[in-house]
């Protein structure tokens, strides 16, 4: 390549137009360029000029450097533009007007280093020429570096732009500094960073020319290759963040380009978009809530840097969920590929409060486009469900991250307060598989005591009888849905049913363990609470519903009605100054409720050895009765109750265990019968009735009287008295008014001796007995359904079944009466 210097260059050089120092420094020149063997470096050296400081001056430079004719050959202009690198290297820049000469050859001749006929070494010679000028602390500097800026945003020839492009890359030419200079004094050098200073050099000092050039410019490139931004991008700094952020329209073109970038190049511009201030501000994200937004924007906001503050990403996800609302855009690309995943990957603690709504008017059951809500329960029942351990999420309200709580969705969010039933109506059907409703039960839940402040008496009906069918509804659904769910349900009913005596609703909540195990203990204290309550008033019908649920709780091994150990343990006392303030005749009451504790008690010890939970149950018993009889005032029990507890004390065979406590107490009623006159005595024992023949013409007491007298003692007497039944049957509607206004409470011990009857599997199992058995189940179902012990007795019923008391004919007989109970 120095052959050119020799034969074009040192011609020219005339030596009187140089000083000694510009001499001395040509010697140097020479021989970098091997040229020794020249007449011009001999002439020099026999010179002998020693101790002078080399000068590279201009007039030096262009005797090197400036030969337009060379230039006019583009091979030939070539090859002494490669010859210069030997100098460059060694720090002999072209002057400026030299530079711009060979820029102007450079520019013309770009078809020709992007050709076949240029070799790859050229070009590689080239450009490292090119970096080391743009690199250089000389005038050179700016000039090559001006003119590779103007040429990146020219839209003029693309070609030469992506050649260029591709060459500012592999060389590293533009990232790294350019210097000024403007005398020999003031010499700076700067960083190709995007500022006021660049904005001057490069921009004629004009932000928006630079702007709206770098916008323009964005689009433009090949696909799949580097372009224009992969140089540029390494120029950002916050000062072009700091323009951006106070020219919100410039954000907006900027947002433009990108999407067009991303259209035509399918390529991101991820360092623009997520530029950011010093103060941490991203004033592109921030002006996408400052628009309507199509689905460009759905995609730029999924490019969102991820370290973002939240609050300064409130209005886009806002944004988000109003994009979403067009259900159009359902069925696009961006919604599968940049929307969709947004959702997948937020928490709901940067979702707006809004999600809430738009989940719910998108996916409610009566109005939800099948593909679009099952996609869109799967997303909110993850992110408002799924990943949280309290019932509610943190959600986005006002700006600021907001523990949802449930009285606030209902009075704020759902608004439900005037219009509950027919907003629960929407959802009910779907059941607890639906994740809104799972929502909305956790909601209730999570409300508590404030759903009576948020509901009428008549709204916490409606609230209850919807969470009840939630709570059957887990039957048809996943153990994971169920187990998740159903305490929530339950523990909410607990805290709506609080008024005492609506046993009817208790035995219904009660009845949800048999749903799931998992709310077993729930519903059990539940029972026990409302079963048990201190502080509401003894009832007759409380006080049987007890021990109507001691045969549950026996035969099911104390797995039923777990209560009852309680009930047992604590109520003896309470329950016998219950019957000591009540001042009507309760003998025959207590007499039924003794034989049953003592026939329980008999049985289960006969099975002590076999079952420990029937042992626990015959020691509960004896607690109860050391404590009731301890109580009992004496005239409350009839001398043949008395005559019987004194039989079974003393029967060695069976006999209470606490024999000192209750032998005494046993003794002490004998002792206050047997020691009174026999005129008290018989007036105290129940009549015999056993030779009665009364002939069914009216409803009054002696009648009843005869009839209950048949009905309890059936099973000693073998009186089956059908015809007074038929009777009874036919009057039902009589019979029923007249047992309302007895004054002997006598309902409840005609419907406790039908009960009897129906338990009885010998008698149902007797087809000569068909008759008086449907009979007594006719009247029981007719006395007891729509009462408050209908559940009571249902249930006592169902668990009679499930112990396998009964043989199979007479099961499906009982499960008869349950439905009609129940209906």
């Amino acid at each position: 390549m120095s052959s050119i210097f020799k034969t074009e260059v040192l011609p020219n050089i005339n030596l009187k137009t140089l000083d000694a120092t510009e001499q001395y420094t040509l010697i140097t020149i020479l021989e970098l360029l091997d040229i020794t063997d020249a007449k011009v470096y001999k002439e020099i050296k026999n010179r002998r000029l020693n101790n002078l400081n080399a000068t590279f001056t201009n007039t030096l430079a262009q005797n090197i450097y400036y030969y337009p004719k060379l230039y006019s050959n583009t091979q030939q202009g070539t090859d002494f533009v490669l010859a210069w690198l030997p100098l460059v290297k060694q720090g002999f820049f072209p002057d400026k007007k030299s530079t711009e000469l060979f820029i102007r050859f450079f520019k013309f001749n770009l078809n020709y280093f992007q050709s076949e006929q240029c070799e790859q070494t050229i070009i590689d010679s080239f450009f490292e020429i090119i970096t080391l000028l743009v690199k250089s602390k000389s005038e050179a500097s700016l000039i090559i570096s001006r003119f590779l800026i103007d040429s990146l945003f020219d839209l003029t020839n693309v070609l030469n732009l992506n050649f260029l492009v591709q060459c500012c890359l592999d060389y590293n030419i533009l990232n790294d500094s350019y210097t000024v200079i403007q005398n020999k004094e003031a010499i700076q050098t700067y960083p190709f960073k995007i500022n006021d200073t660049f904005i001057t050099h490069f921009f004629n000092g004009n932000w928006q020319e630079f702007i709206n050039a770098f916008h323009n410019i964005l689009p433009v490139g090949k696909v799949y290759q580097p372009d224009v931004y992969n140089v540029v991008s390494s120029w950002f700094t916050s000062d072009l963040a700091d323009y951006y952020l106070n020219n919100p329209l410039a954000c907006h073109k900027a947002h433009q380009a990108i999407k067009e970038r991303w259209i035509f190049g399918e390529v991101k511009s991820t360092a623009l978009l997520n530029i950011k201030t010093n103060q941490n501000n991203y004033p592109l994200i921030n002006a996408l809530s400052t628009k309507l937004w199509d689905s460009g924007d759905v995609i730029l906001f999924n490019n969102r840097e991820k370290a973002i503050p939240q609050n300064q990403l409130d209005s886009c996800y806002q944004h988000l969920i109003a994009w979403l609302q067009h259900r159009p855009n359902y069925n696009t690309e961006v919604f599968t590929d940049f929307a969709k995943p947004l959702l997948n990957e937020a928490t709901a603690s940067v979702l707006p409060l809004t999600s809430l709504a738009f989940w719910f008017n998108t996916c409610h059951p009566k109005s939800g486009i099948k593909n679009q809500t099952e996609t869109y329960n799967a997303i909110f029942s993850k992110l408002l469900l799924d990943d949280n351990q309290n019932a509610l999420p943190s959600m986005r309200y006002q700006n600021e991250t907001f523990k949802l709580t449930g009285s606030f969705l209902i009075t704020h969010v759902f608004q439900n307060t005037n219009n509950l039933d027919a907003f629960l109506k929407g959802f009910e059907a779907s059941g607890i598989v639906n994740p809104l409703n799972q929502f909305l039960v956790r909601m209730f839940y999570d409300a508590n005591q404030e759903l009576f402040n948020c509901y009428t008496l008549e709204q916490q009906e409606t609230l209850q009888l919807y969470l009840l069918n939630m709570a059957y509804s887990a039957t048809k659904t996943t153990e994971a849905i169920t187990t998740k769910n159903l305490p929530y349900i339950v523990k909410t009913l607990t805290v709506l049913c609080r008024d005492a005596g609506n046993y009817t609703r208790v035995n219904q909540i009660w009845a949800l363990k048999d749903i799931n195990p998992c709310v077993t203990d729930l519903c059990n204290a539940f029972a026990g609470k409302h079963y048990l309550n201190q502080d509401n008033p003894l009832t007759l019908n409380l006080i049987q519903a007890w021990f109507n649920y001691l045969l549950d709780y026996y035969y099911s091994f104390k797995q039923e009605a777990v209560w009852t150990k309680a009930m047992l343990t604590t109520q003896g006392v309470r329950t016998a100054n219950f019957f000591n303030a009540v001042e009507d005749d309760v003998s025959y009451f207590l007499d039924k409720t003794i034989k049953r504790l003592v026939s329980i008690h008999q049985k289960s010890k006969k099975t002590a050895h076999n079952s420990v939970a029937s042992n626990d149950v015959w020691e509960e018993i004896e607690v109860f009765l050391v404590d009731f009889l301890g109580a009992l005032k004496h005239t409350k029990l009839s001398a043949k109750t008395v005559t019987q507890l004194v039989k079974y004390d003393t029967d060695t065979s069976n006999a209470f265990t606490s024999k000192n406590q209750l032998n005494t107490i046993i003794s002490t009623f004998n002792d206050a019968f047997f020691n009174q006159n026999t005129a008290t005595t018989n007036s105290l024992n129940t009549p015999s009735t056993s030779q009665v023949i009364l002939q069914p013409k009216e409803i009054n007491h002696k009648f009843i009287s005869y009839v209950l007298s048949n009905l309890e003692n059936y099973t000693r007497l073998k009186t089956y008295d059908t015809e007074s039944l038929s009777f009874l049957v036919e009057n039902i509607t009589t019979l029923k008014t007249w047992l309302e206004d007895d004054k002997t409470h006598s309902d409840s011990r005609f419907t406790q001796a039908l009960y009897s009857v129906i338990l009885d599997a010998e008698l149902a199992s007797n087809p000569a007995l068909s008759t008086f058995n449907t009979h007594c189940q006719t009247l029981f179902v007719e006395l007891v359904k729509d009462t408050k012990m209908a559940s009571s007795y249902a249930m006592g019923l169902k668990t009679m079944i499930k112990s396998g008391a009964f043989p199979d004919h007479v099961s499906k007989t009982v499960s008869q009466v349950i439905i009609q109970l129940n209906a």
